[in-house]
C-alpha cells in the first residue's frame, strides 16, 4: 500500500513538473500573465493609447538624454507576448548602461488586418499611429530632460516597416534618427524628408524580410543616404529576430552620429 501511494505521488509530481515547464515555456500562456511593467495610458482624440517607460537611475537636472522609442511588431492585444517581453528586456537593459530614456509604445489593434486580434503599426491606422508617436514624443520631452536632436525611432518587424514609411514620407518627423530591424520597404517617397541617420539591421537567414529590406537600402542609397556616413547596415546571423550584436552596433552608431 505504501509503495503504491509513493508511486502515485511520484507520478503526480512528474505531471506537475511537466505542466509547470509547459506553462513557463509556452508562449501562448503569456497572454494570460500580467506584465510586471506599469502600462501608462495616453489620451489621443480617437482612443486611449498606452506605453511603457524605462529611465536610467538618478537623472540629474543638468542632463540632456537621448530618447529611444521602440516599436515591437505584431503583438497580443492584452498582455505583451513572450517574444515582446524578451525584446523589451533587451532594449530596456540599455537605459542605465548608456544613459538613455526608452519608451515602448503599444501598437493599435486592427492595424494588421491579415491577422485579426493583434496589435501592430501598419498598414491600417497609419496616420493614427503616426500622430500617437508624435504626440507621445512631445509629451515626454515636456516631462523629462530629453535632447531634441537625439530622439530615435526604433522599429522591429512590423514596427520596422512602419518606421521605414515614416522616414521616407514624413517631412515633419520629430525623430533625429531611425533604427529599422527586420522590416522595411520603400512604399512611397517625399523628396522633402531629411536624410537623418539610419541604422538598418536584419538577419542573413530572414528569407521573407531580407529582400524587402535590401530594396529599401538600395532606394535610400539612391536618395541621399551614404553607407558609412548617415547609414550603417548591419547583418547578423539570426533569422527574423532581434540581435544582441545589432543592439551594440546600433547604440554605437547613434552615439557617434547624433552628437
Amino acid at each position: 500500500m505504501k509503495t503504491t501511494r509513493r508511486n502515485l505521488l511520484k507520478i503526480i509530481a512528474a505531471i506537475g513538473l511537466w505542466l509547470l515547464l509547459f506553462y513557463v515555456l509556452s508562449p501562448a500562456f503569456y497572454r494570460f500573465i500580467p506584465f510586471s511593467w506599469h502600462e501608462i495610458d495616453f489620451k489621443m482624440p480617437e482612443a486611449i493609447r498606452s506605453y511603457y517607460l524605462v529611465t536610467p537611475d538618478k537623472i540629474s537636472e543638468d542632463e540632456s538624454l537621448p530618447l529611444y522609442l521602440f516599436l515591437m511588431g505584431i503583438d497580443e492585444i492584452e498582455n505583451p507576448s513572450l517574444n515582446t517581453r524578451r525584446n523589451y528586456a533587451k532594449v530596456a537593459a540599455l537605459a542605465d548602461k548608456h544613459r538613455i530614456i526608452i519608451a515602448f509604445p503599444r501598437g493599435k489593434p486592427g492595424s494588421f488586418p491579415e491577422i485579426p486580434g493583434v496589435r501592430a503599426w501598419y498598414p491600417e491606422y497609419f496616420k493614427e499611429n503616426q500622430a500617437f508617436l508624435a504626440s507621445l514624443t512631445a509629451s515626454l520631452q515636456k516631462q523629462l530632460p530629453i535632447a531634441a536632436d537625439k530622439v530615435v525611432l526604433m522599429g522591429f518587424s512590423n514596427g520596422g516597416y512602419f518606421a521605414g514609411i515614416d522616414i521616407l514620407t514624413n517631412p515633419e518627423s520629430p525623430f533625429a534618427g531611425y533604427w529599422l530591424d527586420g522590416g522595411a520597404f520603400p512604399y512611397a517617397f517625399n523628396p522633402g524628408v531629411a536624410t537623418v541617420p539610419v541604422f538598418l539591421s536584419y538577419g542573413v537567414n530572414d528569407d521573407y524580410n531580407r529582400p524587402n529590406i535590401e530594396k529599401f537600402r538600395q532606394f535610400i542609397l539612391a536618395n541621399g543616404w551614404k553607407e558609412g556616413e548617415n547609414l550603417k547596415t548591419f547583418m547578423h546571423n539570426q533569422g527574423h529576430g532581434f540581435s544582441d550584436e545589432a543592439l551594440i552596433e546600433g547604440i554605437k552608431f547613434f552615439s557617434q552620429n547624433l552628437d
